[in-house]
C-alpha cells in the first residue's frame, strides 16, 4: 500500500515510516553538524593565516626600515697608526616614553605604595636586546638661532582678543603620530631628569608599549572624605599624599588600587599639586550624605514692588562607620551680580563662607553612629517686576537622560 494515498495504512506501516523519517533527519542533522564544525575549523585557519601574514608584513616593514638605518660610516683622521676602541652613540626619533602609575592604599593605612612604571616605545626599526634604559625629560632637539620676545604682554578685558598681541604668547601643542604610537606633550618638570633603571631590559621594534619599572616607593598619606551633595550624593575617600615632590613625578596615567580591588583609571595631576598630592579612592558607602529641601509655606511672599523668597536646605550626614572619621563638606549661597538683587544669609550652621563665590564649608570629625544634620537659609529679594521680564528664578533643577524605547 503506497503511504499518503487515499488507500488504507496500517499501523506497522505507519510506525515505520516515522522511523525512516526520524532516522533520515538525524542522519541530515549529523551531516549539517560535520559541515559547521568544518567551517569552524577552515574559519579558524583562516584567522591564523591572517595573523600569520600581518605579522609577516609587520617584521618585512621593520627589516626593510632596519635596512635604511644600519649602515654606518665613520671617518677617522689620525698622525699616527694606533689600534683602538671606538664607543658609537646615535640618536633616533622613534622612540619614547610615557610614565604609568600604581596607587595602592589600604584601610587606616599610613602609608601608599606609589609604583612608577613607564611604557617605553622602540620604533627604530632596531630592536634592544639586554640594554641599560636610560628615561630622560631633556628636549631632544638641537636649537641653534637664538629667540627673540617678540609681542608685548598686554592686559585687557577683552578674552576673546586671539590677535597675537594679548596674553602670555602662543604655546605649540604639536601631536606627532607613527604607525600605532601617538607622542603627545605632557608637563615635566622645569629641570631636564635622567632616570638609570637598574634592570636591563629586552624592547624589540614592534610598535608596541613595554612596561619598565622605574621604583616602588611608600609615602606617608593622610585620608580625609570628601562631599558635594549638592552634585553628588556619595561621599569620597581622598588621600593626600606627602612626600612626593623628591620623586620628580611626571603627570600621567594610573591605576588605583584600594584594600587589594582595583578601583580604575585616573590620572596623576603633578603640575598643580603643591605639598600634598591628591588622590581620589572612590566611593565610601558606610558613610551616607542627603540634600532636602524643607517646605516653608512663608518662603515666598510679595511686600510692595518687592518679591521676597526664602529657601532652606537640610544636610543629612550619618556615620556608619566603626571609627572616627573626617570628612569635608560644600555647598553653596547665592552671590547678586545684580544691584537690584539682594541675598541674606541667614543660617549656615557654622561654615566657613567664602564671601566672593558663597561656597560654604564644613570640616567635621564624626565619630561612629554619629548623625549631623546641617541647616542651609538664606533670603533674596528682588523686584517683582524685573523677576516677570526675565524670567528670574532660584530653582534649577538638573535633569540626567535615561533610555526607554520608542513605540512606532
Amino acid at each position: 500500500t503506497r503511504i499518503g494515498s487515499s488507500q488504507n495504512v496500517t499501523a506497522a506501516e505507519l510506525l515505520s515510516a516515522t522511523k525512516m523519517y526520524r532516522e533520515k533527519l538525524t542522519e541530515l542533522d549529523n551531516i549539517e553538524f560535520k559541515f559547521i564544525k568544518e567551517e569552524q575549523r577552515l574559519s579558524a585557519i583562516k584567522e591564523d593565516l591572517e595573523d600569520g601574514k600581518q605579522k609577516l608584513l609587520a617584521e618585512q616593514s621593520v627589516s626593510e626600515k632596519s635596512a635604511k638605518v644600519k649602515q654606518l660610516i665613520i671617518e677617522v683622521e689620525t698622525k699616527a697608526d694606533v689600534t683602538s676602541q671606538v664607543d658609537m652613540a646615535y640618536l633616533v626619533s622613534d622612540a619614547g616614553w610615557s610614565p604609568k602609575y600604581n596607587v595602592r592604599a589600604v584601610t587606616d593605612g599610613s602609608e601608599v605604595e606609589l609604583e612608577y612604571r613607564a611604557n617605553v616605545y622602540n620604533n627604530s626599526g632596531i630592536n634592544w636586546k639586554n640594554v641599560a634604559v636610560t628615561l630622560s625629560t631633556a628636549s631632544t632637539e638641537t636649537k641653534l638661532i637664538k629667540p627673540e620676545l617678540g609681542y608685548a604682554w598686554s592686559l585687557n578685558f577683552n578674552s576673546n582678543n586671539d590677535k597675537g598681541g594679548t596674553g602670555e604668547g602662543n604655546l605649540s601643542n604639536k601631536q606627532l603620530k607613527n604607525d600605532k604610537v601617538d607622542y603627545v606633550n605632557i608637563e615635566a618638570p622645569g629641570l631636564d631628569l635622567y632616570m638609570n633603571l637598574d634592570v636591563a631590559y629586552d624592547i624589540p621594534a614592534d610598535n608596541e608599549p613595554h612596561m619598565v619599572s622605574v621604583g616602588d616607593f611608600k609615602l606617608p598619606s593622610r585620608y580625609k572624605y570628601y562631599a558635594v551633595p549638592k552634585v553628588d550624593d556619595n561621599v569620597y575617600l581622598i588621600s593626600y599624599i606627602n612626600g612626593w615632590q623628591k620623586l620628580n613625578l611626571i603627570e600621567g596615567e594610573s591605576s588605583i588600587y584600594y584594600n587589594g580591588a582595583f578601583l580604575g583609571n585616573s590620572y596623576l595631576d603633578t603640575k598643580f599639586s603643591s605639598t600634598e598630592l591628591e588622590v581620589s579612592l572612590g566611593v565610601e558607602k558606610g558613610i551616607q550624605i542627603s540634600k532636602v529641601k524643607k517646605e516653608d509655606k512663608e518662603a515666598e511672599k510679595t511686600i510692595g514692588t518687592n518679591r521676597y523668597s526664602k529657601l532652606i536646605y537640610n544636610i543629612d550626614v550619618r556615620n556608619n562607620k566603626a571609627k572616627n572619621i573626617d570628612i569635608e563638606i560644600t555647598d553653596q549661597v547665592p552671590i547678586a551680580e545684580d544691584s537690584d538683587i539682594e541675598v541674606e544669609v541667614l543660617d549656615v550652621s557654622g561654615a566657613t563662607r567664602d564671601e566672593q563665590n558663597g561656597k560654604l564649608t564644613w570640616n567635621l570629625n564624626l565619630k561612629p553612629n554619629d548623625f549631623i544634620k546641617l541647616k542651609v537659609e538664606f533670603s533674596v529679594k528682588y523686584p517683582k517686576s524685573k523677576s516677570k521680564a526675565i524670567g528670574f528664578t532660584l530653582f534649577r533643577f538638573g535633569r540626567s537622560k535615561v533610555i526607554c524605547p520608542k513605540f512606532r
